[in-house]
């Protein structure tokens, strides 16, 4: 069932660790599902692909019945999968609740895929603001998805923009030479 889904394109993808619980849970997860939920309820004809959880841990924990083109991914994918998902997607809906570092949004950009988050994410990273999609209305994002998906080549310079960033500021080469100078400072 894995690589059939993963293979499927043109889908939405969202990473959803249904396993947390506590705050991170309440503050992270369960808004993150709820966007997708939406997407998915107004967006009857795309799939959204929900990464780490199953249908029955959404129905448990959201207390929702999840629309028929909401997939789901159970946690403990392996890395060749989660690779596919990433590659075959549309999008990646990765909005950023914590100033933290997101290392969703980092695999994202590392895949190139185009990126639909929120200021927070730009507030962390101000060099993705060029690469991203950005919108703090939740509520539109199925809107936004709609449009997006309508005009291919805009997500293909998306694509190319988060190809463009992460090889200036993320790759493992310049996070190297980044290295290389706090060790020349410390020695």
């Amino acid at each position: 069932m894995l690589p059939e889904i993963a293979q499927t394109e043109g889908y939405i993808l969202g990473i959803v660790t249904m396993s947390k619980t506590g705050p991170v849970f309440k503050l992270e997860q369960q808004p993150l599902f709820k966007i997708l939920y939406v997407i998915a309820k107004k967006l009857k004809d795309i799939s959204v692909i929900v990464c780490c959880g199953t249908r029955e841990e959404a129905i448990r924990k959201f207390k929702v019945d999840p629309p028929k083109n909401m997939k789901f991914i159970p946690s403990g994918v392996p890395d060749d999968i989660l690779k596919l998902l990433y590659e075959e997607s549309s999008l990646v809906v990765i909005p950023v609740f914590f100033k933290s570092v997101s290392n969703r949004l980092l695999e994202a950009l590392f895949y190139k895929k185009p990126i639909l988050t929120n200021s927070i994410a730009l507030e962390l990273h101000p060099e993705l603001r060029d690469c991203v999609i950005m919108s703090n209305n939740y509520n539109k994002y199925p809107e936004i998805i709609k449009d997006l998906l309508k005009q291919d080549n805009i997500l293909e310079e998306h694509q190319q923009r988060a190809k463009t960033v992460w090889d200036r500021f993320f790759s493992s080469k310049v996070q190297a030479r980044e290295m290389l100078k706090v060790i020349k400072e410390v020695i």
